[in-house]
């Protein structure tokens, strides 16, 4: 389900009572009026970009009633952002940056980076995006966790070539990769340390197939991690490793 970030300094904000004194309303209704606006835009133009729609179909996705084209010019005080020819929501990456992070980080990093890619060029900012503070920079981190996805598969398959993966696993093990880094606070690089240390396990390879294991028993199995030197040298442990682990199953 697609949803905004909705700051509770949003109705202190200057820009909005500047909005409520031009519009004539309560600062309350303009509150409406702009997220309208937004859950909209969210689900028709994602990228922010609102260049193809008319002052008259602004004011509509806003339910706005009044006159279309004072509610545009009103917008221009610093709810929109016009660069050459193109109109974006302003800040737009800050309301919506971490749902389309979210959405597309695992299942379509391509999409992700297209749109933080246009935003920048368009705001003439290549490298970094303008007040971003909730979000994080993913110049590499999108293609590091894809990989994590990727090396977790890889690793399944070559224990078992007959394992059975969902088509959607980049989707459903993205969600739980991102559970474990935003929420848990877990590293990527201790990630793939446990992946390959529990694929390399006899016991672990058939009990950790996909992410949401993976994230379920991820403290046991860095606990045994840290009780093996090496990932490879599992011949004389795993005995101890299988009656240990089993009980964590049960």
């Amino acid at each position: 389900m697609p949803w905004i970030e909705s700051h509770t300094t949003l109705r202190r904000n200057h820009k909005l009572r500047r909005l409520s004194v031009f519009l004539d309303i309560e600062p309350v209704h303009v509150m409406g009026h702009l997220h309208c606006l937004w859950h909209n835009v969210l689900e028709l133009r994602e990228d922010g970009d609102i260049s193809a729609w008319t002052p008259s179909e602004i004011a509509h996705y806003a339910e706005y009633k009044g006159d279309s084209n004072k509610f545009y010019e009103a917008l221009r005080d610093g709810w929109i952002d016009e660069f050459n020819g193109f109109i974006l929501i302003h800040d737009w990456l800050i309301y919506a940056g971490r749902y389309l992070q979210t959405r597309y980080r695992s299942a379509k990093p391509e999409k992700w980076k297209s749109i933080k890619e246009k935003y920048a060029s368009l705001t003439a900012q290549s490298d970094n995006l303008p007040n971003l503070p909730n979000l994080p920079n993913l110049n590499s981190s999108v293609e590091d966790e894809l990989n994590l996805v990727e090396l977790l598969k890889t690793k399944i398959l070559e224990n078992n070539p007959e394992a059975k993966i969902s088509s959607s696993y980049k989707e459903n093990w993205g969600k739980h990769l991102d559970l474990m880094i935003r929420r848990d606070k877990r590293t990527p690089e201790k990630i793939k340390e446990v992946i390959e240390w529990c694929q390399a396990s006899n016991f672990w390879r058939s009990n950790i197939l996909s992410f949401g294991k993976l994230r379920e028993k991820f403290d046991a199995l860095v606990l045994k991690t840290k009780g093996n030197q090496s990932t490879k040298q599992f011949s004389g442990k795993d005995a101890t490793d299988n009656a240990e682990a089993k009980r964590l199953f049960e």
